[in-house]
């Protein structure tokens, strides 16, 4: 396996895009309203995903096996926390999940954020989400509040936390 940095117009760019939207619906199924989750489609994504790799300080990492994207995170500087970069989002396949790849992109975004000159990195996750966000925590984030996020019309609950530093084992994968 290896890491990435996805580029405009990149053939990897459904992939990731696919990726997202699979695992909006099966992860926030009960916590967005479904017709929410219904009008996801590849096209808006793409769009969306153009954005992260054109702007300052924004990017994708994708981790990759051969032709094939693994999973992903998608990072931007923070606007909540000063000198933060934001894990924006992070996304697996399901086949490849609990095998390490996430912590591996956290790593990896991590590293991303020290080489940007960032000091801090925070993430964002519904608070339905539970598992997403035990997993954060046993990585050592820590919890700064709970807030409102919108998505058209529909208000969830979400926290934030932060890293002061990552101390993550390095992880050996078989793929």
């Amino acid at each position: 396996m290896e890491f990435i940095n996805l580029k405009t117009n990149d053939k990897l760019m459904k992939q990731v895009a696919s990726i997202y939207i699979n695992s909006w619906r099966v992860n926030y199924v009960g916590i967005l309203p479904d017709w929410y989750l219904d009008k996801m489609n590849l096209n808006s994504c793409v769009k969306r995903f153009n954005s992260y790799v054109t702007e300052k300080n924004q990017g994708i990492i994708i981790a990759v096996e051969g032709d094939k994207a693994l999973g992903f995170s998608a990072y931007m500087p923070c606007d909540k926390i000063e000198n933060s970069l934001l894990l924006e989002m992070l996304h697996i396949e399901p086949f490849y999940q609990n095998k390490g790849i996430g912590k591996a992109l956290i790593n990896e975004t991590w590293n991303k954020a020290m080489e940007l000159g960032f000091s801090k990195m925070s993430i964002s996750f519904m608070k339905k989400n539970k598992r997403a966000g035990e997993i954060y925590k046993h990585l050592g984030a820590k919890y700064l509040y709970d807030y409102y996020e919108e998505f058209d019309g529909a208000e969830v609950l979400s926290e934030l936390l932060v890293w002061k530093d990552i101390l993550l084992d390095k992880c050996i994968f078989f793929i």
